[in-house]
C-alpha cells in the first residue's frame, strides 16, 4: 500500500450538490477515534461561524452546504501539476489531505467550499497549525496510516502543514520519505505538484 500525504490549498472550485455520504475514514479509524475527529471538525466550525453539516460533525438537519469530493474541490497549483483530478480516479493506493477546516481527509471525502489555510490565525490569535496540534491530528493521522497495513509513506507536506504533526512521523510509521524543496517558498509548489503526479502515475494501477 503507498500512502501519499498532501495539504488542501486555498484555491477551491465553488459549487457541488447537497447531497452526503459520510466519510471513509470511518473504516479505518476506532469509533472513539472517529468520534474526537468530528467534534475536533464541530468545535472549530462553531469558532468560525460556519453553517453546520454532517461533514463537520454536527447532526444532519436543515440546510446544507453544497458538497464535492475533496480532490475535485481544490484546484490549486500541486492539483493542477499533480493532475489530480483525472489521475486519482485510477490510483489504488491512498491519497490523504490534511486540511485546515477537516484535519485529516481522504481524497474522496465531500467537502464544503470554505477559505481557510493552515497558517491562518484564529479570533484567539492561535495558528491553525497550532490548533490542530494541540488537538491531537498527529495521532489521528498515525492512526489512520497504521491500519492500512505497513504502507509506504510519501509525505509531500509543506513546513506550515507539518508543523501540525509535531512531532512527525512517530516510531510506528517506518516505511517514510519526506520531500523537501529548500529554498523555493511558495515555488515549491510547482515541483511538489510534479512530484504527486509521478507518484499517482506509477502507483494507479497498483
Amino acid at each position: 500500500m503507498v500512502i501519499i500525504l498532501i495539504p488542501c490549498c486555498k484555491r477551491k472550485r465553488q459549487g457541488g450538490t447537497p447531497g452526503y455520504q459520510p466519510s471513509s475514514l470511518a473504516d479505518s479509524l476506532t469509533a472513539n477515534t472517529f468520534d474526537r475527529l468530528m467534534q475536533t471538525r464541530r468545535e472549530l466550525a462553531s469558532l468560525l461561524g460556519l453553517l453546520p453539516g454532517p461533514d463537520l460533525g454536527f447532526t444532519d438537519k436543515g440546510n446544507r452546504p453544497d458538497f464535492l469530493p475533496a480532490y475535485k474541490r481544490y484546484t490549486g497549483v500541486i492539483y493542477q501539476k499533480g493532475e489530480i483530478e483525472s489521475l486519482y480516479q485510477t490510483f489504488k493506493g491512498k491519497l490523504i489531505i490534511i486540511s485546515a477546516l477537516y484535519g485529516l481527509l481522504d481524497a474522496n471525502d465531500l467537502i464544503r467550499y470554505y477559505e481557510l489555510k493552515m497558517n491562518d490565525n484564529l479570533k484567539t490569535k492561535t495558528r491553525l497549525s497550532t490548533w490542530w496540534q494541540r488537538h491531537g491530528l498527529r495521532d489521528i493521522v498515525e492512526e489512520y496510516i497504521l491500519a492500512q497495513g505497513s504502507p509506504m509513506v510519501h509525505d509531500l507536506l509543506p513546513d506550515t502543514y507539518r508543523n501540525a504533526l509535531k512531532s512527525w512521523p512517530l516510531s510506528g510509521i517506518t516505511s517514510y520519505c519526506k520531500y523537501e524543496y529548500p529554498g523555493l517558498y511558495n515555488a515549491s509548489n510547482f515541483p511538489r505538484g510534479d512530484d504527486i503526479r509521478k507518484h499517482l502515475i506509477s502507483q494507479e494501477k497498483g
